[in-house]
């Protein structure tokens, strides 16, 4: 075996590029401003979770959504008058004991929970002049929503959807407080 081969093994690189990733993040924090953000920092938080419910409590950033099934005549999506009701998307799980050794959609709920949390985040730090569409945040829950409707409610091909981000004061009895933080644009399964 040859040094460029031992030197070389993607393992080792990805490792060494990881650390020199953590290395730069270390020496601007060591030298430039304590505050960090940017693009580069925006793509490497999708590896961690939102820990800010360490440092404070408060409300929490919480789905709904709701959709309506096709017009049937084929005139396009179908309105009612009566819109249907907001059923919030990550309702708590089971728990089981075999869920300590293996748990995949709870770690499932967990990140998507987390995509909920960043959006949360991101709306908190929009600028006023910005539509909130244009976040990737944004994107990518409007592209889960679309995916639990149609693969977990059931709804047909060309059924409209809409989704809420609230945040939500709970104690043991329930939600003591709710206000919207954004209400989204109708999009189509």
């Amino acid at each position: 075996m040859t040094w460029a081969a031992v030197c070389f093994h993607p393992v080792k690189v990805t490792h060494a590029l990881i650390l020199l990733y953590f290395g730069f993040l270390l020496v601007t924090l060591w030298w430039g401003p304590r505050f960090i953000q940017g693009p580069w920092l925006f793509l490497l938080r999708a590896f961690f979770p939102n820990w800010k419910f360490f440092h404070a409590v408060g409300h929490e950033p919480r789905l709904y959504i709701r959709w309506w099934p096709p017009h049937a005549s084929g005139d396009g999506p179908r309105i009612a008058d009566a819109p249907p009701a907001w059923q919030g998307l990550y309702p708590r799980c089971p728990r089981s004991a075999w869920g300590l050794v293996h748990n995949p959609w709870v770690n499932l709920a967990l990140s998507q929970q987390n995509l909920v949390d960043h959006l949360a985040h991101d709306l908190n730090h929009l600028a006023p002049e910005r539509d909130a569409r244009a976040l990737v945040t944004y994107k990518l829950v409007q592209a889960l929503v679309r995916a639990h409707c149609s693969q977990n409610e059931g709804a047909p091909t060309g059924s409209v959807f809409e989704f809420q981000v609230r945040l939500e004061r709970c104690n043991a009895i329930g939600v003591v407080e709710s206000h919207t933080l954004l209400p989204s644009a109708k999009g189509v399964v």
